[in-house]
């Protein structure tokens, strides 16, 4: 009778582990699929600059990690990382390069001159994000993590469509 039991709750107890585990995966692969359904039939300089602005938002989630364990290999990596593309990423924006799945709205050629100076705003606090890491200052890495995350905020809520 005890083995009996023995063998149910083993079979109960890894049926319940394949329920969890493919519920995880499940969610995790839906969690992915936007970003890799926004990238489908990207090419050339549309997919990498996808991919680049991808990077650039795990770079802030990292950074986010990283500032609450003052972990400053990571925040100096990463902070150095945004300043690069933000001093490349005009670059990644010639003209006739909107076509879909490219997120980019009209506006960045339309007003060109407000797009670079957005992208120079973000270069501003990537690089006052690196002097901050440089420093080692929690309180100024953190005002200065904020200021790039609000300058790519408001740079997408006039250039990049929802």
């Amino acid at each position: 009778m005890a083995s009996k039991l023995a063998r149910t709750l083993k079979v109960d107890l890894k049926m319940g582990l394949t329920a969890v585990l493919s519920t995880f995966v499940t969610v995790a692969l839906i969690g992915v699929m936007p970003v890799a359904t926004a990238h489908e039939g990207a090419t050339g300089i549309v997919k990498e600059r996808m991919d680049r602005f991808k990077a650039s938002k795990t770079s802030l989630q990292t950074m986010k990690q990283a500032l609450k364990t003052e972990d400053w290999t990571v925040l100096q990596t990463e902070a150095e990382q945004l300043n690069v593309w933000a001093n490349e990423m005009v670059e990644y924006f010639p003209e006739g390069s909107n076509q879909a799945p490219s997120e980019a709205r009209d506006a960045v050629w339309q007003d060109w001159d407000g797009f670079v100076r957005a992208v120079q705003a973000f270069g501003v606090t990537t690089q006052d994000l690196v002097s901050a890491v440089d420093n080692r200052s929690v309180n100024e890495a953190t005002l200065a993590f904020k200021a790039t995350a609000q300058s790519c905020k408001a740079c997408h809520d006039s250039f990049r469509k929802e």
